[in-house]
């Protein structure tokens, strides 16, 4: 379905307009309810009024969603493509009932005579390919059992930009801890400094 060509570290993103860069986030729970996305981050599918997309690396690999609240057809499939494997491509199959694999779960309901299709995933870190600059690219395309199709979705980021945020964030846990331990250290002194004083004005009303 998709073709890829073998880009160098530093031509990756700029040729092609249409990529997306993918923003670094946190784990997430796959289980196609959407509970760690917020809708402000989301993106509208380009060419599509009704499709929307989001993803973000994580700690676990890079992770997911397309929804569509008002689909006409009501079984879609997501080719997926990473670039630099010659694996084929792999598939996410949406259609009427809640499916899931490894690396992706859908949820599918009717109302109103549209269908509301979600699906989300997560590719694993050693299933993505990864140059010498921490670069990689997702390719995605959707077609519908009834001739629908979406434009394909070029993603692209960078391991790095992921490991120095984890990094900021451990160093802050750190700080942080070390902060707690010495305001701990600081309130133990004056509980101390307290009831020495009292013993003192104790002894001295008794004398």
């Amino acid at each position: 379905m998709l073709s890829l060509m073998g880009l160098g570290c530093s031509g990756m993103t700029s040729g092609n307009a249409q990529a997306e860069s993918i923003r670094s986030g946190r784990s997430i729970q796959l289980d196609g309810f959407l509970i760690d996305w917020q809708e402000k981050t989301r993106h509208q599918w380009a060419g599509s009024a009704t499709w929307f997309w989001d993803a973000a690396a994580t700690p676990e690999g890079v992770a997911g969603y397309f929804t569509n609240q008002w689909a006409s057809c009501s079984s879609w499939t997501m080719y997926v493509v990473v670039r630099g494997l010659s694996r084929p491509s792999w598939e996410m199959k949406a259609s009427k009932g809640n499916a899931h694999s490894d690396w992706y779960r859908t949820r599918f309901i009717y109302h109103d005579g549209v269908n509301a299709i979600t699906l989300e995933w997560l590719i694993p870190w050693d299933s993505l390919a990864v140059d010498s600059c921490g670069a990689y690219a997702i390719h995605i395309a959707g077609y519908s059992d009834c001739g629908d199709s979406l434009a394909s979705l070029h993603l692209t980021g960078n391991i790095h930009a992921l490991t120095r945020k984890i990094s900021l964030l451990r160093m802050f846990a750190v700080r942080l801890i070390v902060i707690a331990i010495l305001l701990g250290f600081f309130i133990g002194l004056q509980f101390v400094d307290r009831q020495k004083t009292r013993r003192r004005g104790s002894l001295r009303r008794s004398a």
